[in-house]
């Protein structure tokens, strides 16, 4: 009885690795849609994130002014860093 289990078994993990093969086959080929998603950034475009500690009323002042400017509180930042030439 136990050799019956055993061609059972050996059956189904057959099956399972031709299941298996089939489908590394499909994902192998496939290929990703061109045009999707974000355009790479240039070189002169990376940019890094840098984190700080401010007050409350600091932060709101900033993102009240950011928003006032039609900007991001990062371009605020950037713009006043720029400015220290």
């Amino acid at each position: 009885m136990a050799k019956m289990s055993g061609n059972v078994f050996d059956a189904a993990a057959t099956n399972r690795k031709a299941e298996q093969e089939s489908i590394g086959q499909t994902i192998k080929t496939s290929k990703k849609p061109v045009g999707r998603g974000r355009p790479p950034k240039d070189n002169a475009e990376k940019s890094i994130t840098v984190s700080i500690r401010m007050s409350e009323e600091t932060k709101t002042k900033l993102k009240v002014y950011a928003a006032s400017h039609n900007m991001t509180v990062s371009d605020v930042i950037t713009e006043f860093v720029n400015g220290l030439e």
